[in-house]
């Protein structure tokens, strides 16, 4: 069949990112160890926040005061926000697939983190069609995300596919009728495509 659309994740696709490091500049300006950090970090706040419930002042002011951080709202941010890296065989995955076939972007993210990997990476014009959790208020795998973003790109879930990280997320796209690629970072794009989508791997080599 045809594909029309191929939708990435961003976190662990296209970007890495390293909490630990945040989680290490943080600790020179509070008490508490990088275990105790780690757990007032990723609460369950951090989901509000990935669906748009909660502003970016209010989230790191919060954080802030929970890590008794010796230091300014702003520093704490910027300490949580340059925790990226590119993954360069599947940007230049995408770039191989532009110009071929509609891309597309579907991520469980946060307007702060947004905000700093847009203006730190030159794929981002790649994407005619991005659907972030908190601009939208939903997260993978919520079904409703998936069709959101097919709707927004006006593409039908069989020509399209989704590629994630993580099962849970490939399994809610599936059950959009999506076709969906797990990609577990170190895993080859390439090489899954030429294993079971055939389409994809004749595209990547265009």
């Amino acid at each position: 069949m045809q594909i029309d659309a191929v939708f990435f994740d961003l976190g662990k696709v296209l970007v890495d990112f390293d909490l630990a490091r945040a989680i290490e500049g943080a600790r020179v300006k509070t008490h508490l160890n990088p275990s105790e950090i780690r757990a007032r970090v990723v609460s369950t706040r951090i989901y509000e926040f990935e669906k748009g419930q909660i502003s970016v002042e209010d989230f790191f002011g919060s954080l802030a005061g929970d890590l008794e951080f010796q230091g300014s709202v702003q520093e704490l941010r910027a300490l949580f926000d340059d925790i990226f890296s590119e993954m360069p065989h599947n940007v230049t995955a995408a770039r191989a697939l532009a110009g071929h076939v509609r891309l597309g972007l579907i991520s469980n993210t946060n307007a702060s983190h947004i905000a700093f990997v847009e203006q730190n990476f030159d794929f981002f014009p790649l994407f005619e069609c991005r659907v972030y959790s908190h601009e939208v208020q939903l997260r993978k795998p919520d079904p409703a995300i998936y069709v959101h973003a097919l709707e927004k790109m006006g593409v039908s879930a069989a020509r399209s596919i989704f590629i994630d990280d993580l099962a849970e997320n490939v399994r809610g796209a599936e059950a959009c009728g999506m076709q969906a690629i797990h990609l577990p970072p170190g895993q080859s794009l390439a090489e899954e495509a030429r294993k079971n989508h055939p389409q994809l791997a004749r595209l990547l080599l265009q």
